[in-house]
């Protein structure tokens, strides 16, 4: 069925998605900051993604007091705001690092009267860095699983998007790098899909699920799956 909208992922399809081991990294310096073992701060972090994610933290300072509270670490309130600015400034070199290409495509699909969305799974922190991208004035609607109250890949979170766009789902084609079983969320929920994966990225640490359907490895490959003239 023809396309009448294009929807993308933030994380691994429209900017570039940072490796497990420097998130790992990441948090073992926060951990030294706030004097908590890696391996518990990185349960904890594991264990509080949903709540992360749902947006139930407002921002990254009240996520690490509550694991200190939940570690019963004491701590100081400038141990907590240093930690939430070391992994704040990752996630803004994260947001701000554009995929190759990714500006470019958004253009050409508005140019083409194509309807553009996003859905992503972030905490609040992520909305105002996007807001801020030079992406964010190209794409129509968004669908930010801290304000939807939704993860991908439940149903629901692509069923807003495509709702807010005024575009049904069998209309709507999901561009994403597979992560969170994110792709069939997306057939699920009655989209089409495709997977974007680079040769270089195939061999990164972060899981994937397992996808049989259409694969392109950059944007450019974009315009001829979706049969336009270019």
């Amino acid at each position: 069925m023809k396309v009448q909208a294009v929807i993308f992922t933030l994380f691994g399809t429209l900017v570039n998605r940072y490796s497990l081991k420097a998130s790992n990294d990441n948090l073992k310096m926060v951990a030294s900051v706030l004097s908590i073992p890696h391996n518990d701060l990185l349960n904890m972090w594991e264990e509080t993604f949903n709540n992360r994610m749902k947006g139930e933290f407002k921002n990254s300072q009240a996520c690490l007091s509550y694991i200190c509270q939940s570690l019963k670490v004491p701590v100081h309130e400038d141990q907590i705001e240093i930690a939430a600015g070391i992994h704040q400034y990752m996630t803004i070199k994260e947001v701000t690092n554009l995929r190759t290409g990714a500006l470019e495509i958004l253009s050409y699909l508005k140019s083409k009267g194509f309807h553009t969305g996003l859905i992503s799974n972030c905490p609040l922190e992520v909305i105002k860095i996007w807001e801020e991208t030079p992406l964010a004035p190209l794409v129509d609607v968004t669908a930010f699983s801290c304000v939807e109250g939704a993860v991908k890949p439940d149903p629901y979170i692509y069923q807003a998007v495509s709702k807010k766009l005024g575009v049904s789902p069998e209309r709507c084609l999901f561009i994403a790098d597979g992560t969170n079983r994110e792709l069939e969320g997306a057939l699920k929920a009655g989209m089409q899909a495709v997977m974007l994966r680079t040769d270089a990225e195939k061999d990164r640490d972060l899981p994937r699920e397992e996808w049989t359907g259409k694969v392109i490895t950059s944007f450019q490959e974009l315009p001829a799956f979706l049969e336009i003239d270019t």
